[in-house]
């Protein structure tokens, strides 16, 4: 049976989206999966961009240091802006805040383009189901990522971005892709974790922006006010566990532990999981 969103529904969902944004296991994935099993009732993408912003929350809980540290950078600059080129050769806090504001260019082109396409995926669990496989094989291949020296540099920026650009797919993981994208260029996982996480910030907050927009315009629709600050509250709260989670199965180096994972749930998606649930 078809329901609308309960509050225990946006508890569940929020929880769910809390650990797996940031786990390499796809959060939007497992959202689509959830929706089906539970029977929710279609609404567009507006829940699942007010539980984004909850883990958007978590990031600026976990990195505040960095997160301070770039924003002094950025109005330093701002107070004498002559000394960019130079404070970006001297200032690691100013090189970082501008390549992942480089990194960001290829989801925010591809997001904006083919947003109504991304939407269509989200009510097609079987498409889930073989980017959960995808991610798997992604995640299993950081295995055999040797030199982990390397420096996240504007090249290796870009790769990121763009990696992070084809995670809009559902069932792709963000993390996962960004994480084992600079791995796999030899960046360590703890920094590339570290880098997955603060460039989550504008993709979300860009996206955010966007669906409220929608929402201005055309309402909330079946979604009510309290089920969505609970799915916020509740993937805030999650999403501070899950990064602490990751931290420490990068600093084991054993990200493809989740690999299996993510192969056994595409598999049962795909075979599973009705389309019309």
């Amino acid at each position: 049976m078809i329901t609308q969103l309960t509050l225990n529904d946006s508890l569940l969902l929020g929880f769910l989206q809390g650990i797996t944004e940031f786990l390499p296991v796809s959060s939007s994935g497992h959202l689509v999966v959830a929706q089906a099993l539970l029977g929710i009732k279609k609404t567009g993408i507006s829940f699942e961009i007010f539980v984004h912003f909850g883990t958007l929350m978590s990031i600026f809980v976990m990195f505040r240091k960095d997160i301070g540290a770039m924003a002094a950078a950025f109005f330093k600059i701002i107070r004498n802006p002559k000394n960019i080129v130079v404070s970006y050769r001297s200032d690691k806090q100013f090189k970082l805040l501008v390549i992942i504001l480089i990194s960001t260019i290829p989801a925010g082109v591809i997001g904006i383009l083919f947003k109504e396409s991304f939407e269509m995926l989200f009510s097609s669990p079987k498409q889930v189901g073989y980017a959960f496989i995808f991610t798997g094989i992604l995640l299993f291949s950081t295995k055999f990522a040797l030199n982990r020296s390397a420096e996240i540099g504007i090249g290796n920026a870009l790769i990121i971005g763009f990696a992070q650009a084809f995670a809009i797919i559902p069932g792709i993981s963000r993390a996962g892709s960004t994480i084992g994208a600079g791995m796999l260029r030899g960046i360590s996982g703890e920094e590339a974790a570290r880098f997955s996480f603060l460039l989550a910030i504008p993709v979300i907050a860009g996206a955010t922006l966007l669906q409220v927009i929608d929402i201005y315009e055309y309402g909330l629709k079946e979604l009510s006010l309290t089920v969505a600050a609970v799915g916020i509250i509740s993937s805030f709260l999650t999403g501070i566990f899950a990064i602490r989670i990751l931290m420490g199965v990068l600093k084991r180096g054993k990200l493809h532990y989740f690999s299996w994972y993510c192969i056994a749930l595409g598999v049962v998606t795909i075979f599973f999981i009705s389309e019309n649930r």
